[in-house]
C-alpha cells in the first residue's frame, strides 16, 4: 500500500472501529447474565476518581495506561506498558508477568508526604490544571531554588518533576515554620491580611495539611499569575486536589476539626473517633470500608426506612445500631484479640446465613444484620418449644430508660454468644463491660427513635440551618458540598440524584454549572439505560456537552471523510435526542433560543477540524414519537427504507438491509455509484438520478481542474487547500454486492449459525405471522422468529465457537494486487461501519432497544462486520460475469457444523445451508435494488 504522510495531528496508528468499545461493553454485560459477580460499572462524569473507588472498595488492581492513578492512593496499579505477555501461547504454562505500583512507592520516591501526592499530580498536569495555561507560573516552578537542600532529591531523573518537589518541600517548610499547623486542635489560623481569592477553610474534603500547604501555594505565586487568571487557577487546583483524595466522603469526616460538629449532630450510628482513624490506619478491620456508609447515607432515614432497608424491627434495629460502634459501646476500646474474635463471629454468621442480599448493603453491616436475625430466631424457636407466642403478640412499647422484653433477651443471648467457651481467654470482667455497654446503647438509641424521632433527620436540619447563614458563611460549603447539597426541592433534581446514587454515581462533584444541569434534565429512563449499560456513553455526552467526537475508523486520508456520509442522518438523530431525552435547554455554542449547535470533531483532509451542526430548536419542539411502533416507522424512514422493504425478511437483517440502503441513496445522491447500465437490475438507476439530482451532480463532474483551483472569492488556492481537497469515494456494483455478501456471511456466526438454521427455517415456514404493510407491528415482526432467540454475545462465543462459513484462503493475495482498487474498498467499508454506528445510534436514540429487549442485541453491530470476508470477495464479484453468489460462496468459503449431541445439528446438509444464505442475499439484494 502507498504510505501517506500524516502531520502530528493524526496519529499514524490505526484506530480501531468505534464499535470496538461497544462490542466489549456488550460482551462484559452479556456475561453478566452467566456470571454473577461480574459487574459493569459506569458514571456519568469523570471516571478516575469513581475507579479509584471501586479498587478501593474491592480491594482491586487497575489496569490503565493513565498516569493520574500513581497519584490516586489505590490498592496497586498497573500500566499497560509493564504488562508481560507470553511470547508462546501453546504450551500449558500460561503466565502474565506485570510491574505494579501504589503511591506509597511513588512519594517515597519522590520524598513527599502521602497528602501532598494530589497537589503533585496537579502541579504536574491532569484533565483539570494545565500550567500551559499559566506560563508566568510554569517557568517559576521550573527555575524554583529553595533555600534548604533536600535529601534524595537527586535521585528524581525528571527535571520538571524534580522542581515541583522542591517547591512543595519548600511550602511545607514554610508551614511548619510560619506555625499555620497546629498540633492540638488542627484547626487552620488564617492571616487577617489574606490575600488569597478563595476561602479554603470551608473545604471539608481536603485535609488539613492540604488547606495549608495550598494556602501557601497561593501566597507564594499570589504576584507570579496574572490577576484575571488568579481566581481561575486557584479553583482549578483546589478541584483537582479534591477529585485525587482517596476518598471525598471520608475526608470530611476524618478531619478532626469537623469531628465534635459531626458526631454531635448526627446521633444515628455515631462512630467514636478512634474508628474514624482506623481508616487511615493499616487495620483489617471490616469496619475500615464502611464508615462513609455509616456516617452519611443514613444519617437522614427516618426509623421505618432504617427498619425496612435492612429487614429489622423496632425491637432490633437499636441493637443493630449499638453493634456498628458508638460512644456507648466502642469497640476499639477492647483488646485487639477480642476486636479480631468480635469481627470473625460476624463473619462465620454471615457465612451460615444467607437472607440478606449481597448486593443490598456492605458486608459489614450484613454481617450485623445476620448475627442479629440468628439470635432472634433462636429465641423464637426456643419460645415455640414452650409454646409462648409473646414475642409476636405483643408490640413494642417505648419506656425510658428500659430495654424491650425482646431486646433484654436478645442482649443476654448476643453476650453469651460471643463469650461462649472464650471467658479463659476474656475475663469476666470484659463480658461486663461488653454487656453493660451494650444495654447503654440500645437504651439511648430507643430514646433517639422513639422519644425523639425528629433528630433522625439531622442532615436536613443542619442544612436548613444554613439558610439562616450569611452569604459570606455559606458562599462556599454550598460550592463544595455538591453530593450532599439539598437546597432545591426540584423532584426532578431529586429523581436523578436518586438514580446516582443507587448506582454508586459519586458525581456530583462536577464543578460546571452547565453539565450539572444538563444531567438533571436528562430523561430518567435514559439515566437508567446507560447505567445498565443499554444507553451509549457517546450519545449521553451529546445530551450533556453539545459535542460528538467523530472517532476515525482506518481509511484513506486523501478521499471525503467516512463520517461526512450521515452528517443530515446525525443531525436528525439530534433532533431526536433532544426531544424524547431531555429537557433541552440552550445549547452552550448557541447565542440565541432559536438554534441548537452540536459541535463535531472530526478529520478534513490531514488535519482536525471541528463541524457545527446547526438545528432550529422549532424542528425539535415539532417531531410526534410516542408509540413504538411510530418511533420504529421514524427509524426506517431516516434509513430511506419502507415498511415493504423489510416485510417477509427476518427482523435481524434489518439493520443491515437500512445501512445498505442509505450507502447506495447516498451515493447515488451524489453521483458517485457505478453500475453497469446494461444490468437488468440496475438499470432503472439512471432515471433515479436524473430525477433526483436535476444533472447537477453531471454538470460538476465536468468542471476543469482549473476551477478546482480557484476559491470561492475568485483567488487562487494556495497548496495546502488544495491538498485537503476531499474525494467523494466512488461505490461499485460489484463492491455493494460484496458487501451485502459479507454481511450474510458474517451473520453465520450468530442468528445464520447453523445452530438456529433450523429453528430459522421452521420459523420462516409459519404463515400465522403474515401481515400487510398497514397492519405491520414490529412486536409482530419479532415474535415470529421468537424460536431464534435472543442473542447474547458470550453465549455465541461458547457454543457457536466461530462462524459456520470459514474462508478457505482467509486474506487471499488476489485482494490486494490493485492497490487502487483496495484503497477503495478500505474507504467503502469506513464508511460502511460508520453507517452502522450511527444507525445503533439512531436505535438508542429512538428508545428503540429499551422497548423491543431483541433489539439490544444490536448494540455493537457485531452480527454485520467482516471486512475480511468484505475484500476477499470484491475481485470475485468484479471478475464474475454472472456473479453466481452459490458459485462463489461455494469457492470462498467452508461450512463448519459443531456437533452439539442435538437431533437437529446432524440434519444439516452443508449445501442446502449455503443455498438458503444464497437465496436470502438474493431476496435482500432485490429489496435494496429493485424498491427505490
Amino acid at each position: 500500500m502507498k504510505k501517506y504522510k500524516f502531520k502530528k495531528k493524526i496519529s499514524p496508528a490505526l484506530c480501531p472501529s468505534p464499535l470496538n468499545i461497544m462490542t466489549l461493553i456488550q460482551y462484559l454485560k452479556d456475561s453478566m447474565d452467566t456470571f454473577q459477580k461480574l459487574e459493569l460499572k459506569l458514571t456519568v462524569f469523570e471516571a478516575d476518581s469513581y475507579i479509584s473507588y471501586l479498587a478501593n472498595k474491592y480491594n482491586a488492581y487497575i489496569i490503565s495506561n493513565d498516569s493520574d492513578f500513581y497519584i490516586y492512593k489505590v490498592p496497586e496499579y498497573i500500566n499497560f506498558k509493564d504488562i508481560i505477555f507470553p511470547g508462546n501461547v501453546e504450551y500449558e504454562t500460561f503466565e502474565i508477568k506485570y510491574y505494579s505500583y501504589n503511591n506509597k512507592q511513588i512519594y517515597e520516591h519522590f520524598g513527599l508526604m502521602e497528602e501532598m501526592m494530589p497537589i503533585f499530580g496537579s502541579l504536574c498536569g491532569n484533565d483539570y490544571v494545565n500550567l500551559e495555561h499559566y506560563k508566568e507560573l510554569k517557568t517559576y516552578i521550573t527555575r524554583y531554588k529553595s533555600k534548604i537542600i533536600f535529601k534524595g532529591i537527586n535521585k528524581i531523573k525528571t527535571q520538571y518533576f524534580k522542581r515541583i518537589v522542591i517547591f512543595l518541600l519548600q511550602m511545607y517548610e514554610n508551614v511548619k515554620h510560619n506555625n499555620i499547623e497546629n498540633n492540638e486542635n488542627n484547626k487552620i489560623q488564617r492571616n487577617s491580611n489574606n490575600i488569597n481569592d478563595i476561602n479554603i477553610s470551608s473545604y471539608e474534603d481536603l485535609s488539613n495539611l492540604q488547606k495549608l500547604i495550598l494556602e501557601e501555594i497561593f501566597k507564594d505565586t499570589h504576584n507570579i499569575i496574572e490577576e484575571k487568571h488568579r481566581f481561575e487557577f486557584q479553583k482549578t487546583l483546589i478541584d483537582s486536589v479534591r477529585e485525587y483524595n482517596p476518598n471525598r466522603k471520608i475526608q470530611k469526616i476524618i478531619n478532626k476539626v469537623d469531628i465534635d460538629k459531626k458526631l454531635s449532630k448526627n446521633k444515628f450510628l455515631r462512630m467514636n473517633e478512634k474508628i474514624l482513624e482506623l481508616y487511615y490506619s493499616n487495620s483489617e478491620l471490616p469496619i475500615k470500608d464502611h464508615v462513609s456508609q455509616i456516617t452519611n447515607d443514613f444519617g437522614s432515614f427516618s426509623v421505618d426506612q432504617l427498619i425496612n432497608h435492612f429487614n429489622l424491627t423496632k425491637d432490633t434495629l437499636p441493637i443493630f445500631a449499638s453493634l456498628c460502634g458508638n460512644d456507648k459501646l466502642k469497640i476499639t476500646e477492647f483488646s485487639r484479640d477480642f476486636q479480631n474474635h468480635f469481627y470473625s463471629i460476624l463473619k462465620d454468621e454471615n457465612n451460615n446465613n444467607n437472607r440478606m442480599d449481597s448486593g443490598s448493603m456492605y458486608d459489614y453491616y450484613r454481617n450485623i444484620v445476620n448475627f442479629i436475625s440468628n439470635i432472634y430466631d433462636t429465641i423464637q424457636m426456643e419460645k415455640n418449644d414452650k409454646n409462648e407466642n409473646e414475642l409476636e403478640l405483643h408490640e413494642y412499647v417505648y419506656e425510658e430508660n428500659k430495654l424491650s422484653p425482646l431486646q433484654k433477651m436478645m442482649n443476654e443471648k448476643i453476650v453469651k454468644n460471643i463469650f461462649n467457651d472464650h471467658l479463659k481467654k476474656f475475663y469476666i470482667s470484659v463480658q461486663r463491660k461488653f454487656s453493660k455497654a451494650l444495654n447503654k446503647s440500645v437504651i439511648e438509641y430507643n430514646k433517639i427513635f422513639y422519644e425523639e424521632p425528629n433528630n433522625m433527620n439531622s442532615f436536613n436540619k443542619t442544612n436548613n440551618e444554613n439558610k439562616n447563614k450569611s452569604p459570606t458563611e455559606n458562599e462556599t460549603e454550598i460550592e463544595t458540598e455538591i453530593e450532599t447539597e439539598t437546597k432545591t426541592k426540584n423532584p426532578k433534581e431529586l429523581a436523578i440524584k436518586a438514580i446516582i446514587d443507587k448506582n454508586e454515581g459519586d458525581s456530583f462533584f462536577c464543578t460546571n454549572e452547565f453539565i450539572k444541569n444538563r444531567v438533571f434534565s436528562l430523561d430518567e429512563q435514559v439515566l437508567e439505560s446507560y447505567y445498565a449499560s443499554d444507553y451509549n456513553i457517546k450519545l449521553l455526552n451529546i445530551l450533556i456537552n453539545d459535542h460528538f467526537i467523530c472517532i476515525q475508523y482506518f481509511e484513506m486520508i486523501d478521499k471525503q471523510n467516512c463520517w461526512n456520509i450521515t452528517e443530515d442522518l446525525r443531525k436528525e438523530m439530534y433532533k431526536i435526542m433532544f426531544n424524547l431525552n431531555i429537557k433541552h435547554s440552550r445549547s452552550k455554542y448557541s447565542d440565541n433560543d432559536e438554534t441548537y449547535v452540536i459541535k463535531e470533531f472530526t478529520r478534513k483532509g490531514e488535519d482536525l477540524s471541528n463541524n457545527k451542526l446547526i438545528i432550529k430548536t422549532k424542528e425539535i419542539d415539532e417531531l410526534s414519537l410516542n408509540s413504538t411502533n411510530e418511533r420504529f416507522i421514524k427509524y426506517l424512514t431516516l434509513f430511506k427504507c419502507k415498511i415493504d422493504d423489510i416485510m417477509d425478511l427476518p427482523y435481524f437483517i434489518i439493520p443491515c438491509l437500512t445501512s445498505l440502503r442509505f450507502l447506495l441513496l447516498k451515493k447515488l445522491e451524489t453521483n458517485s455509484f457505478i453500475f453497469n447500465k446494461e444490468n437488468s437490475l440496475y438499470s432503472h438507476l439512471s432515471n433515479y438520478i436524473i430525477n433526483n439530482n436535476n444533472g447537477n451532480n453531471k454538470e460538476n463532474s465536468k468542471r476543469s481542474q482549473d476551477d478546482l483551483n480557484i476559491n470561492k472569492e475568485g483567488t487562487q488556492k494556495n497548496i495546502n487547500d488544495i491538498k485537503n481537497e476531499e474525494t467523494i469515494t466512488k461505490l461499485y456494483d460489484y463492491e455493494f454486492e460484496a458487501l451485502l455478501a459479507s454481511c450474510i456471511a458474517a451473520l453465520s456466526f450468530t442468528y445464520l449459525h447453523t445452530n438456529s438454521f433450523l429453528k430459522l427455517k421452521e420459523s420462516e415456514t409459519d404463515k400465522t405471522s403474515m401481515m400487510t404493510s398497514s397492519e405491520y407491528l414490529i412486536r409482530n415482526h419479532i415474535k415470529k422468529y421468537v424460536t431464534v432467540g435472543y442473542h447474547n454475545l458470550y453465549d455465541d462465543l461458547r457454543y457457536n465457537k466461530s462462524r459456520s462459513l470459514q474462508l478457505i484462503h482467509p486474506w487471499s493475495i488476489e485482494c490486494m494486487e490493485d492497490i487502487n482498487q483496495l484503497e477503495n474498498s478500505i474507504q467503502i467499508y469506513a464508511e460502511y461501519i460508520n453507517i452502522l454506528n450511527t444507525n445503533t445510534n439512531t436505535l438508542e436514540a429512538l428508545k428503540l432497544p429499551i422497548d423491543l429487549p431483541e433489539f439490544r442485541s444490536f448494540t455493537s453491530m457485531y452480527h454485520f462486520q467482516w471486512e475480511q470476508a468484505f475484500h476477499c470477495m470484491v475481485n470475485p464479484f468484479k471478475l464474475s460475469n454472472e456473479k453466481n453468489i452459490s458459485s462463489i460462496f461455494h469457492n470462498l468459503f467452508t461450512v463448519t457444523i459443531l456437533n452439539n449431541n442435538e437431533d437437529n445439528t446432524s440434519t444439516i446438509n452443508p449445501t442446502e445451508y449455503i443455498n438458503y444464505l444464497c437465496d436470502l442475499y438474493n431476496k435482500m439484494l432485490t429489496r435494496l435494488i429493485l424498491n427505490i
